[in-house]
């Protein structure tokens, strides 16, 4: 086993465990501050859950020193994924409910 997949940013799963952490820390500060939920918001809280996932993950790599195509590579695509999916997601949600 070599030291990026022994390393946290080398799971798999990494980015998608940091995307929806970091959405669930927006989406409860601005659940908190505004007291009710506001349908504009929604799109600024999506994407910042998927910056500051990305600027976290990466943060990690320098401070740890394990920068590596590969690991770069595993932070950003696995953090894409998640946006993805949450976007497939609200698509989803508008369309059935709204349109």
């Amino acid at each position: 086993m070599d030291e990026q997949e022994k390393s946290i940013t080398g799971k798999k799963y990494f980015g998608v465990f940091s995307y929806f952490t970091s959405l669930a820390l927006i989406t409860l500060v601005v659940w908190a501050s505004v007291g009710k939920w506001i349908l504009a918001v929604i799109p600024y809280i999506i994407f910042g859950a998927f910056f500051l996932s990305l600027f976290t993950g990466m943060m990690i790599l320098f401070t740890t020193k394990k920068v590596s195509v590969a690991a770069i590579r595993n932070v950003m695509g696995s953090n894409f994924k998640a946006f993805a999916v949450t976007l497939l997601f609200f698509a989803l949600v508008y369309i059935v409910f709204f349109a």
